[in-house]
């Protein structure tokens, strides 16, 4: 069955702001001899946190053990005893990293770090804007931005990619005008984790729906 929403909106620089009450959290999560995601797209000012599972690893910013500026920005390790790694992102650009023991092994990923736009630098509009959500790709956590011209009902909701609804995060909720997020912690409304895969957010506000796509891996 088509899914119901009348409009589908591109991804907006939406309540990304480098105001700490915008900056967004992400978790690249180590699994073996990988990164995971190993390519994450982030906002300026958002933090990155590194989750060890099992192994002794680095997180090392450089394009290779060869790189003249190995280990430059950062340069930390992702073992039992430093279980977690955080570094945040103030300047735009791509930064590779790798592990130094396994970057032979294909160990490496890459943050790119786009501009962020202030709460204020919202576009003007009439109707509710809905933005994407970031991280994105995310494991478990990731939060949905939104924007409303006027104090209205609010409705918010996940599906499945067969337009069913897997959870609720705001329920007829009447918000104030301006920016919002949602966080999304991959459960469903039951409180279960769901499987890896795409998933849609739906915004119904002031008689509009919009929709988004977001993707759980794990």
């Amino acid at each position: 069955m088509r899914h119901p929403c009348i409009r589908i909106f591109a991804p907006l620089l939406v309540c990304l702001a480098a105001a700490p009450a915008f900056a967004a959290t992400h978790t690249i999560f180590q699994s073996g001899f990988t990164f995971s995601p190993a390519d994450l797209t982030i906002a300026a000012g958002d933090t990155v946190v590194w989750q060890w599972s099992s192994g002794a690893h680095t997180v090392t910013n450089g394009t290779s053990l060869g790189d003249p500026n190995l280990g430059n920005l950062f340069d930390a390790a992702l073992n039992a005893g430093a279980s977690t790694f955080t570094h945040v992102f103030a300047d735009e650009g791509v930064v590779p990293y790798l592990c130094r023991p396994h970057a032979g092994l294909g160990m490496t990923g890459t943050v790119t770090v786009e501009a962020a736009a202030a709460a204020d630098e919202l576009p003007a509009a009439d109707l509710p804007v809905l933005g994407r959500n970031a991280p994105n790709p995310f494991n478990p956590r990731t939060e949905i931005a939104f924007a409303l011209p006027a104090d209205t009902a609010v409705r918010l909701v996940v599906l499945d990619v067969a337009g069913r609804r897997v959870t609720t995060l705001v329920d007829g909720e009447r918000m104030a005008a301006g920016p919002h997020r949602r966080a999304w912690d991959g459960r469903d409304t039951s409180g279960n984790g769901v499987a890896a895969g795409v998933y849609l957010y739906v915004l119904e506000a002031d008689g509009v729906r919009l929709s988004g796509t977001m993707a759980l891996v794990k």
